[in-house]
């Protein structure tokens, strides 16, 4: 479901700073996993009767959301071959029932904003992730296949099947298109939490189409993530605390992220600190105050 390592910094990090918030934990909302931060999740583990140190898993995670009304989205091209079955799986075994964005031409995106909608309803959305290929950083396929490999073939057959496929561009996003496809996305907008975020995870799509990027993250008003390079997905890798991540629930390799408003970590991170309440950490106190237990 999801998988925080001490040491990061960005969005994923203040979602687990603000859910941590809302379960009665004091900590900054920063987005940087720092001493401070490592002793809020501490505290959360201690609670769940797991030592202090380590991440946040994805048992640690299912915790943090029960009661939040919030959900974590994933939405999978389930024409991108192998990656689609891989990427299936994965998140079947870790127990969660992806969106299977299938082959609709004419109406890909719609389609897979359709199931988005429909998913969100009654909650509101932590995480949103798009997983699906890049074509080497010119698309983010939503309901496509997989056009990288067709556009570098030197079939003609497949030549010709790309060229079908880019005049597709209701099933794929990329910059030219993108105000078309602004009013559709724009309904999924709502859903989000204001500390929400979405990650896209297709390879190389930040390094050449940070453009793109921007302007996702202006219409649904919460910071995009992209890859600056490959996102393999369906392994396993093993972090620097000796932990066993799943690929499918991080970004690898170094990412591009933009914020709303043209703005930074920073400065989102503090629109959220200031208005995510710590109520309940607050009348803790105060019933320690009162009591002197």
């Amino acid at each position: 479901m999801f998988f925080l390592s001490p040491g990061e910094s960005g969005p994923r990090v203040v979602l687990v700073q603000s859910l941590l918030r809302l379960k009665g934990i004091n900590v900054r909302i920063t987005g940087h996993w720092d001493s401070a931060c490592m002793k809020s999740v501490g505290e959360y583990r201690t609670e769940l009767n797991l030592p202090a140190y380590g991440s946040v898993t994805p048992n640690v995670f299912f915790n943090l959301i029960q009661g939040c009304k919030l959900k974590v989205i994933d939405a999978v091209d389930a024409s991108a071959g192998s990656a689609a079955v891989g990427s299936k799986r994965e998140l079947e075994q870790a127990g969660i029932k992806p969106l299977m964005n299938p082959r609709v031409p004419g109406h890909g995106v719609a389609k897979a904003v359709d199931g988005i909608v429909e998913r969100s309803k009654n909650h509101q959305i932590g995480l949103l992730r798009l997983y699906g290929h890049g074509n080497g950083g010119h698309w983010i396929s939503i309901a496509l296949g997989d056009p990288y490999h067709l556009r570098h073939s030197r079939s003609q057959k497949d030549q010709e099947e790309y060229q079908r496929l880019k005049a597709d561009w209701q099933s794929y996003l990329d910059y030219s298109h993108y105000e078309r496809h602004r009013p559709t996305l724009s309904r999924i907008t709502p859903f989000f939490a204001n500390f929400g975020s979405v990650e896209i995870h297709s390879c190389t799509v930040g390094s050449k189409n940070q453009a793109l990027i921007r302007k996702m993250a202006e219409t649904w008003g919460v910071p995009v993530t992209a890859g600056m390079g490959i996102q393999s997905g369906g392994q396993y890798f093993q972090n620097r605390w000796g932990e066993w991540v799943p690929e499918m629930f991080v970004m690898e390799g170094e990412v591009f992220t933009a914020y709303p408003r043209s703005g930074s970590l920073k400065s989102w991170a503090a629109t959220i600190e200031a208005s995510v309440p710590n109520w309940v950490y607050n009348l803790k106190q105060f019933t320690k105050k009162v009591t002197g237990r």
